[in-house]
């Protein structure tokens, strides 16, 4: 087998009317950049014959490409997995098959790469066409995962990254069921440099990320890498029970130095609903966590292949 140089991963998940288009602006940076490459395209939808199609097309006419179908859709960040597990180049480029990770700045990626940096992560200065509510609820989050976790992952960072192949090999032994890749990279440690790039507006179909989604996205980044919203339980009760001994502490001075009567229920009441209220997002929480606990026990496999289209095994 030749040796490849570079590896790009790409998770395709219902891009039949750009992946070709994505394609063939790869192909033309990389193609002058004189590296021998493979394109590994990770179809994560079975039910969408129309993206699988295409790609077949393009498999059939370059050998550099290859194709792993999963069984289903496992989600984004698992499908980023799926193909860094198969990578076979001296550096792995991971990066979304929609255009708004721009081909063009690979190079920068390799030129960083071969000055000695084992990872060369992006970080997005600005994304065309995207929402005010979208960008800043990005910065913010990103701030707050610096400061409450125990890992800098700086701020609008994306999964377009190069890293090197004894990266790689490093990041295939971590086994979380739960993939935050962001935080795992961060948490890798190794030497490592940021190149800043502005994302393109998508020219064609929709985003596939749902409000669901990246909820659901930054939640688990959340989960995997601070012990904060544990520790903010602890915090949420001291101060509940702070607010309720001041108020014995009001209710008793009525009840032995004062004439008047003591308070009706209003009051009570309202304490009560507001710990049932804090009791009720403690327990969230902490089911949270425990959720991830038992998804990890499991021990499951964390995607599983159904096919794969490599004219090296052909």
């Amino acid at each position: 087998m030749k040796r490849i140089d570079i590896s790009i991963v790409v998770p395709v998940y219902r891009e039949e009317e750009i992946i070709s288009d994505f394609y063939n602006e790869l192909v033309k940076v990389m193609e002058s950049s004189g590296t021998v490459f493979e394109i590994i395209f990770v179809h994560d939808d079975r039910s969408n014959s129309e993206t699988m199609q295409k790609l077949k097309e393009i498999h059939y006419n370059d050998t550099r490409v290859v194709i792993i179908g999963l069984t289903r859709n496992f989600g984004h960040q698992i499908a980023l997995t799926a193909g860094m597990d198969y990578a076979r180049g001296e550096a792995v480029v991971t990066m979304d098959g929609d255009l708004q990770h721009p081909p063009e700045l690979i190079p920068t990626l390799i030129e960083n790469w071969k000055k000695g940096y084992d990872i060369v992560y992006t970080i997005r200065e600005d994304v065309l066409g995207e929402s005010f509510f979208k960008k800043y609820s990005a910065k913010l989050f990103y701030r707050m995962m610096s400061r409450i976790s125990d890992i800098d992952m700086g701020i609008n960072c994306a999964d377009f990254r190069l890293m090197s192949r004894k990266t790689v090999e490093e990041f295939k032994r971590l086994k979380e069921k739960s993939r935050f890749i962001r935080g795992l990279v961060s948490w890798m440690g190794y030497n490592k440099i940021g190149v800043t790039y502005i994302a393109k507006e998508r020219s064609k179909g929709e985003t596939k990320f749902s409000l669901r989604k990246i909820i659901s996205f930054a939640l688990n980044g959340l989960l995997s890498f601070s012990n904060f919203p544990i520790r903010l339980i602890s915090f949420i009760g001291l101060i509940v029970s702070s607010v309720s001994f001041l108020y014995l502490i009001r209710v008793t001075y009525f009840f032995l130095f004062t004439e008047e009567k003591i308070p009706n229920m209003l009051p009570i009441t309202t304490i009560i609903l507001i710990l049932c209220g804090v009791q009720m997002l403690m327990l969230g929480i902490i089911g949270e966590y425990i959720a991830k606990i038992f998804t990890e026990t499991k021990n499951r496999p964390i995607y599983i292949i159904d096919e794969i289209y490599d004219k090296v095994d052909d």
